[in-house]
């Protein structure tokens, strides 16, 4: 789940590549041909990203700590640990941890990084290989939204025009379409949270910050839905 991404968005520097989109991560299929009728919910929105932190165990670092105030077995060094609990998924060699919630007390003093605070973070172990999202869905790059649910629905689908022909890993172009299997606390209205992967770089619609406004679509087609639900309710990426 996400927790405090977005928060802080003239904190971090987004790379933005004008038509594509870099990751080290695989991807999946994004063959889904375009399917609108004049029917279709209209939306307008504007963007922001996350992704997962990657980070390196250190020995004597600040636990990682689960609700229960139990250590997770995992150390980071402060810094780490701060851009961990940004971002909500933090990831160290082959484990990835999600935020969970936050604690009592206030563990990590993050004010020499950003405004936030994060400092009261707890985490848990994550099924899905990126990090996992809300209702049981796991984060799938480039095609996971974090929204506000009075926004848009977890399990809504939305095709987004200007993301079509976005060039991905691989080659690959994207097909426009995008499911919601996320939530933030800083997101809220008409922002959508695009995640990707292990990257900083962006769609180039998603400029962080209100204006201008794009346009998606809320999609309807069933077998659509079913597809992209699938892809969020397991593990199926693997990742280098």
């Amino acid at each position: 789940m996400k927790s405090y991404r977005a928060r802080c968005l003239s904190v971090l520097v987004f790379a933005c590549f004008t038509g594509s989109v870099a990751a080290r991560g695989q991807v999946g299929d994004f063959d889904i041909p375009t399917s609108l009728t004049d029917k279709l919910r209209r939306i307008e929105f504007w963007g922001t990203n996350y992704w997962v932190h990657e980070a390196q165990e250190a020995s004597d670092g600040i636990p990682l700590l689960d609700l229960k105030e139990r250590p997770l077995g995992i150390t980071l060094s402060r810094k780490d640990w701060c851009f961990g609990a940004l971002e909500g998924t933090v990831r160290i060699g082959a484990k990835t941890f999600n935020f969970a919630g936050t604690g009592k007390t206030k563990q990590v003093d993050c004010s020499t990084f950003f405004t936030p605070e994060v400092g009261f973070s707890r985490f848990t172990p994550a099924r899905g290989p990126l990090g996992d999202g809300i209702q049981g869905f796991v984060l799938v790059p480039y095609r996971t939204l974090a929204t506000d649910p009075s926004f848009l629905s977890p399990g809504t689908v939305v095709y987004i025009p200007a993301a079509v022909g976005s060039r991905l890993p691989g080659g690959k172009s994207h097909d426009g379409y995008f499911f919601v299997g996320d939530r933030g606390g800083a997101v809220k209205g008409n922002h959508i949270d695009f995640f990707n992967g292990e990257e900083l770089s962006s769609f180039p619609f998603v400029l962080s910050r209100p204006k201008p406004l794009f346009v998606a679509y809320v999609i309807e087609n069933t077998a659509i839905i079913q597809k992209l639900t699938r892809e969020h309710t397991r593990s199926k990426l693997a990742v280098q």
